[in-house]
């Protein structure tokens, strides 16, 4: 056994396997200590709620949660992106659908007026031609799509209400575009189940040349715990605190509270009526740092730390990354699978993972 961890290969672990060593980890003596950065660590501005899919491990939008309609007006939007350093990248996202705010094009050619990169997350079903084009006409290069299947009848099982061919064809026509515009970035987000685990390969090889990048990410769960990690640490280490600005107005420290607040009174965290960013930063280090603080107990048995352990072979216990050929790919089509494990797949999902979600990193 290494300092760094042990190494995960081929199928998911079960939550016996490493749910205990996990809590095991989290739960040894820790003195958590925020590491200030200057200028302020900016994580993402999820600017609504609204969401028009229902994935079964959403805790914002899924079966089991409730669902909320809140929506950050334009001018708390241009508020926080002015705050943004210039040539930042700034992640636009949503505990919802980011293009089910009305003004979502509107926050990005903002954003690229203030001379910021701006990465959009989405689950890709709102990607027609038309708003690609106005996309790619005031700025946006950098897209980022969640999906969790390749095989189109256990895309809807698990994202309901969507259609893996949506996504194809939004990426076979940003390919299409890369002609005009060569900085185009297309990524695919996947979250990993336990069956779905030792597929990474067939994942790998269905998105190549297709699109950019893959980026597989354990599930989390209960909103602050994970399974089916990529190692497991030895060791827990200090999270990055950062701002993370909510369809509400409040200002997060970190993914975990992101979820955390859709369900639960945080009137404790700042707020961009009342905070700068930059105030708003200090004050959640000043709560990390605090055993007494509100967020202190959260954060003790909160298995998010995960996103910050070291690499180890290109991967943390919470993320991999996969670079893949982006060549021009046009006519895409879905891959069809026999129908074996689907619906057990789904059916775990629903019996067991009430309040999973994937990442939006968010």
């Amino acid at each position: 056994m290494t300092d760094v961890g042990r190494k995960i290969r081929g199928a998911g672990p079960t939550p016996a396997d490493l749910g205990h060593d996990l809590a095991a980890v989290t739960a040894a003596p820790f003195t958590p200590r925020s590491k200030r950065e200057t200028p302020a660590p900016f994580g993402s501005i999820t600017t609504t709620e609204v969401c028009d899919l229902s994935c079964v491990m959403c805790p914002f939008n899924g079966p089991d949660a409730t669902k909320k309609g809140g929506t950050l007006a334009p001018e708390q939007v241009r508020k926080i992106v002015d705050q943004v350093p210039r040539g930042s990248q700034i992640y636009f996202a949503a505990t919802g659908e980011f293009f089910l705010d009305p003004n979502a094009v509107s926050h990005v050619a903002y954003a690229v007026q203030r001379g910021l990169e701006p990465l959009i997350l989405t689950h890709g079903q709102s990607l027609a031609p038309d708003l690609i084009d106005r996309l790619l006409a005031v700025g946006a290069r950098a897209f980022r799509i969640s999906c969790d299947s390749h095989d189109a009848k256990h895309y809807e099982r698990v994202r309901r209400g969507g259609k893996l061919e949506k996504i194809l064809a939004a990426v076979d026509y940003l390919n299409q575009r890369r002609s005009e515009f060569p900085a185009l970035s297309i990524e695919i987000n996947c979250t990993l189940f336990r069956k779905t685990f030792g597929e990474q390969q067939s994942f790998e090889e269905f998105w190549s040349g297709k699109v950019d990048r893959i980026n597989f990410n354990a599930e989390y769960h209960d909103t602050f715990k994970f399974r089916n990690l990529f190692y497991m640490p030895e060791k827990r280490v200090d999270c990055k605190i950062q701002t993370y600005v909510t369809p509400t107005g409040k200002i997060a420290p970190c993914c975990a509270i992101m979820v955390y607040q859709h369900e639960n009174n945080v009137d404790w965290l700042p707020s961009i009526t009342t905070h700068t960013l930059e105030q708003a930063y200090q004050q959640l280090c000043d709560m990390y740092d605090d055993p007494a603080s509100p967020l202190a107990k959260h954060c003790k048995d909160c298995q998010w730390w995960i996103m910050w352990s070291p690499h180890v072979a290109g991967q943390t216990p919470y993320n991999k990354s996969v670079a893949l050929r982006s060549e021009p790919a046009t006519g895409c089509e879905i891959k069809k699978f026999p129908e074996t494990d689907s619906g057990s797949i789904v059916s775990r999902l629903i019996g067991r993972m009430r309040r999973a979600t994937p990442l939006r990193p968010l």
